[in-house]
C-alpha cells in the first residue's frame, strides 16, 4: 500500500513493478482519498520491486464517449498506441493487442523466457511477453495448428471466452 500526499488534479497514479529486465510493469491499483489523503492497493500475484507512478495520458481524436476511461488507462500504462496519441478507436483490435491490455489489467504481464509455443509468435514481437504471461496463467491458448494468429481479429465467441477465463482468474477458480 502507497500513500501519496500531494495530489495533483487531471493525474492519474498506479503502481508499477520493475521487472528484472528494468521494465516498467503495471499492477492492478485501486485508490481511495477519503480521507484526504490518496491511497494506492496494488494487487500482484509477483514478488519484486514496487513504485507508485503518477501519469497523465491523452489520447487524440478520440470520440467523447472514451475519453475518460482511455485516457485513465492510457495513464496507467495499459493502453497505449504504437502510432502514438491517436487511440484509432474505430480501428477494429487484434488478438495481440487484446491479449496485452488483459495481461497488464490483470497485472499478469511480465517479462517471459524461453521459446514461443506458436510458431507464427518471436520473442522479438512486442507482444511476446503479454501473450507467454496470459499462456502461463492458462487465460488464453493458440489454435490447434500451433498458431496464435497475433494479428487477427477476435471472434465474438473467442472474446467471451477470455473473459470468461479472466473472470475465473479473479476469483482465483480454475479457469481450465
Amino acid at each position: 500500500r502507497f500513500m501519496v500526499e500531494e495530489i495533483k488534479t487531471n493525474t492519474f497514479f498506479t503502481a508499477v513493478r520493475i521487472e528484472g529486465s528494468g521494465a516498467v510493469v503495471p499492477v492492478p491499483t485501486n485508490t481511495d482519498s477519503s480521507s484526504g489523503v490518496l491511497y494506492l492497493t496494488a494487487s500482484t500475484l509477483k514478488d519484486g520491486n514496487y513504485a507508485a507512478i503518477s501519469a497523465t495520458h491523452t489520447f487524440i481524436n478520440t470520440p467523447s464517449w472514451v475519453i475518460a476511461p482511455a485516457n485513465n488507462l492510457g495513464s496507467r500504462l495499459i493502453l497505449s498506441n504504437a502510432s502514438g496519441s491517436d487511440l484509432n478507436a474505430n480501428q477494429a483490435i487484434s488478438r495481440a493487442e487484446t491479449v496485452t491490455i488483459m495481461a497488464k489489467t490483470l497485472g499478469v504481464f511480465g517479462d517471459a523466457s524461453g521459446a514461443s509455443p506458436f510458431f507464427d509468435m518471436l520473442p522479438s514481437d512486442s507482444y511476446f511477453n503479454a501473450v507467454m504471461s496470459a499462456v502461463s496463467y492458462d487465460l488464453i491458448s493458440g489454435y490447434p495448428d500451433g498458431t496464435f494468429k497475433p494479428s487477427g481479429s477476435l471472434t465474438r465467441a473467442e472474446a467471451m471466452t477470455i473473459v470468461a477465463r479472466a473472470m475465473r482468474f479473479l476469483n482465483g477458480k480454475s479457469v481450465s
